[in-house]
């Protein structure tokens, strides 16, 4: 493990530990006989209903929900996708920029994905998963790139985002709140934090 991807590797390490304590969890409240369905699943719905973003009891009193939700996923395809993207440009935000500014833009990211959320969604869906956080890498690594004219960044990392704007929006159930919200607040801290590190 390098030193400069700590914080990616930790991530990484979190997000997975979560989702195998949610499926221990359910095999226990459950019994043997939804061991199939959880293996294929990856998910306990009882943990999603009870850390998911839910809007409505957010805004009675469970504000957590807007940072626990960065670490529930759906399924295992679900979380198995978002891994790999963090994985890949977590290391690209990170070696960059270093382990505290990429966790400052993983985190705001992901609650600017949460609030856009619970502006644009109806007040009782549940939303989870690490996108937002993990669009916000893509979009810090985008800015990133324009503020050092790397045109092969710029091109590979914009048709990244492109084709994950696409399945953001003609895939039913992706949470497109999430995905912009996390977006805008990663391009945003890339541009503040790129800059800083130019000087």
């Amino acid at each position: 493990m390098e030193r400069k991807n700590i914080l990616t590797s930790v991530l990484l390490i979190a997000n997975i530990a979560v989702a195998v304590i949610a499926f221990v969890m359910g095999m226990r409240n459950s019994g043997s006989s939804d061991f199939l369905r959880y293996s294929l699943t990856g998910t306990n719905p009882d943990v999603v209903r009870r850390f998911g973003l839910v809007p409505y009891l957010v805004k009675h009193g469970e504000s957590y929900r807007l940072f626990t939700s960065m670490f529930i996923h759906s399924g295992l395809m679900h979380l198995l996708g978002n891994m790999y993207a963090l994985y890949s440009f977590g290391r690209i935000v990170e070696g960059n920029l270093g382990w505290l500014r990429m966790g400052i833009i993983y985190l705001v990211s992901g609650l600017c994905g949460g609030v856009l959320v619970m502006m644009i969604s109806s007040q009782n869906t549940v939303t989870v998963g690490a996108s937002g956080a993990i669009f916000g890498l893509m979009g810090a690594a985008f800015a990133m790139a324009l503020l050092l004219h790397k045109m092969g960044a710029i091109k590979s990392i914009g048709y990244c985002l492109a084709i994950n704007l696409l399945i953001t929006f003609a895939v039913p159930n992706i949470s497109i709140g999430g995905h912009l919200g996390g977006l805008a607040g990663g391009i945003v801290m890339g541009f503040l934090f790129g800059k800083l590190a130019l000087k």
